[in-house]
Formats: structure tokens, C-alpha cells, sequence
């Protein structure tokens, strides 16, 4: 089984996706490529994402 890498973000990287994630106007598949994105950087697997944003866990994997 693989291990999926780690994700580090900087301070304005979270922010910048934590304004995208929560965006009105922002695109629907953006905001769901920032959640994923927060979430792997928050520790959570890419079973744990797909499970919680209802999407596949090939999806994760390719934008993780």
C-alpha cells in the first residue's frame, strides 16, 4: 500500500486556499480542490477526504 505524502503549507498558502474553499463566487471544483488540499495538510488520509467531500479517492490522490 502507498503512503500518501505529506502536505506543508505556509501561512498565506492556508489562507489563500481556506478563501477559496469558503468562496461564493469562487468556482465549485476549486473550492473542492482547496477542502482537499486543507484537509491532507490537516493529516486526514485520501479515504478520510473522499469519505468526508463525497467524492472518489482516485480524485484525492490526483489533486493531493
Amino acid at each position: 500500500m502507498r503512503v500518501a505524502c505529506s502536505i506543508e503549507l505556509s501561512q498565506s498558502e492556508r489562507e489563500i486556499l481556506t478563501k477559496w474553499s469558503r468562496g461564493r463566487c469562487t468556482q465549485a471544483r476549486l473550492q473542492q480542490r482547496a477542502q482537499m488540499v486543507l484537509l491532507a495538510a490537516g493529516g486526514l488520509g485520501n479515504k478520510q477526504i473522499a469519505q468526508r467531500l463525497a467524492i472518489d479517492e482516485r480524485t484525492v490522490g490526483l489533486w493531493r
